[in-house]
This record gives structure tokens, sequence and C-alpha cells, in this order.
């Protein structure tokens, strides 16, 4: 069972930005939910509920409290993601939620690796519309080349642009499928084995993995994907199908 939701739970950088928006001047007096949502907070309605009703500098003491006692703590935490047969999930996080939160907090980079453009259709049209909302730079790294991986894109993606940039590996300089994982803002990682996430997955489905709220980690996980890129060893979508055609 993932944690109850709630301001605790949201990383720094989505604290900061809250921050930001309650001391602009425009901002309501007192916090509500419809100002939260003007404010493009409106995904996380059930995490600030504990500010609602707050005037702006209650509200604001409350975040300022939060990012001090993180100060005094470690620099980087970890949670365990989980899903599979019943009883499960005592202290873990649903996996496939994960995924749908780095995406929805997500401010100016995504990584996802290990996709499948069928599979993982739902989180890509999300991330999609995140991507255009939000100027993110958006990379896909296909878990593996597949002949209509080009057709499935623009059935996804349509006309809108941008979409974004789509890889797969050369099954000649890598071992496929990739692992799955999902980097945002190099600050902050998901990592999955076993079977893909689900919205509804299987109770006989086992998905185990970690989310890694840590900058150093996550960016050093983002800069071995960039070294496959930079070799060559992934390409884009269009090199890797004549590659392998």
């Amino acid at each position: 069972m993932a944690p109850l939701p709630g301001i605790h739970n949201l990383p720094d950088a989505e604290l900061l930005r809250l921050t930001k928006a309650i001391a602009r001047d425009d901002f309501s007096e007192r916090v509500s939910r419809a100002a939260l949502a003007l404010a493009k907070f409106g995904h996380l309605e059930a995490e600030l509920d504990v500010l609602v009703g707050h005037e702006k500098r209650g509200a604001l003491a409350i975040i300022a409290a939060i990012l001090r006692e993180r100060q005094r703590a470690p620099s980087w935490r970890a949670s365990v993601a989980w899903s599979g047969p019943p009883p499960t999930g005592q202290g873990t996080r649903a996996p496939y939620e994960l995924l749908q939160e780095l995406i929805a907090t997500a401010e100016k980079s995504i990584v996802f690796t290990g996709v499948d453009l069928k599979r993982d259709s739902r989180l890509l049209r999300s991330l999609h519309a995140a991507q255009r909302g939000r100027e993110l730079q958006a990379q896909v790294i296909l878990a593996q080349r597949a002949p209509d991986a080009a057709q499935l894109a623009h059935e996804l993606f349509s006309d809108f642009k941008p979409w974004p940039e789509l890889y797969a590996p050369d099954v000649r300089a890598v071992r496929v499928p990739l692992p799955l994982c999902l980097i945002a803002d190099q600050s902050r990682a998901v990592l999955l084995a076993g079977a893909a996430p689900e919205v509804e997955a299987p109770d006989e489905d086992i998905t185990a993995g970690v989310l890694l709220e840590d900058a150093q980690g996550a960016t050093a996980l983002y800069a071995q994907w960039r070294a496959l890129l930079d070799s060559g060893a992934i390409l884009p979508l269009s090199a890797a199908d004549a590659a392998g055609a």
C-alpha cells in the first residue's frame, strides 16, 4: 500500500516552485484549491490539502519548516517500489504511480528508458502533454527496436509538436531489452525490474524497484545513458531502423 498523500512526500524542487507561486502578488490571500489549480498544482490537490484555508504567510511558513527539516536530514532518500501477490505494499510505493508522479512533477527534463510504445502508451501520452505544457526536454529510449515503431509513434503523438526524442538500441552493440527506468530533472530516478508496471497489474506479476531522490545518483545514471547515446550504441529511431534492416 502506497503512503498516504501529503505535502511531506513532495520533492524540494516542487516545494520551491510552490513557494514562488504562493508568494506572487496575484495569488489569493488565502490558499484555496482553485488558486492552487490556477497556479498549476491541481494534480497535487491531495498532497496540498494541508495548506488549504491558510493565509499566504502561514502556508509559506509550513513549507519553509519542511525545507529546513530536510536540510538537517541526509541529502538523499530512497523508497521501495513494489507490486505483486497480496498481502503486499506496506511501506512501498506503487511502481506505475511513481512513473506518473515523476512525469507530472518534472520541470526541465525526462529520460524514459526500456519503453514499449504499445504497453506504455498512457504514460507516453502524459509525457507528451507535459512536454508541450512545460517545455520539457524528453528523451524516450525503446526497450528494443520494433518494425512498426515509427507508425506507433505517429499514432501516439500525432502532429502535435514537439515529440519526445525517440531512440532505439543498436542490437549490434547492446543486448535487448533495455532496463526500465525514468530520470526526472537529473534529480530523481525510478528503476524497475520484473514485470512491466501497469495501472492495474495482475496480482501474479511482481514488479520491484526503487525511487532514488538524490541529484548526484540520478545525474550519474543519466550520464551512463548519455554515454550510450554519444557512442552510437543507442540511435535515433530512424537510424536504428536502418541499422536493423
